[in-house]
């Protein structure tokens, strides 16, 4: 069970997202850029450019792969 306890000091906002922030860079790791399309779904969203073109990404899942050699 919890109880609630009021915020002490301060009050603390989270920085403001515009849209450049939900352009995906593909040298970050999968779960960064998952995590970026949940928590960036729907506002701003996310997207990415790729041969002059812009395509935005509603959705992803990875997969954690283990190979043995």
């Amino acid at each position: 069970e919890y109880t609630l306890q009021p915020q002490v000091g301060e009050t603390i906002h989270a920085p403001k997202i515009y849209k450049e922030t939900g352009k995906l860079n593909f040298n970050e790791s999968c779960v960064s850029l998952h995590n970026k399309v949940r928590g960036l779904y729907p506002f701003p969203g996310t997207y990415f450019d790729y041969n002059g073109k812009n395509f935005k990404v509603h959705l992803s899942q990875y997969e954690i792969c283990h190979h043995h050699n």
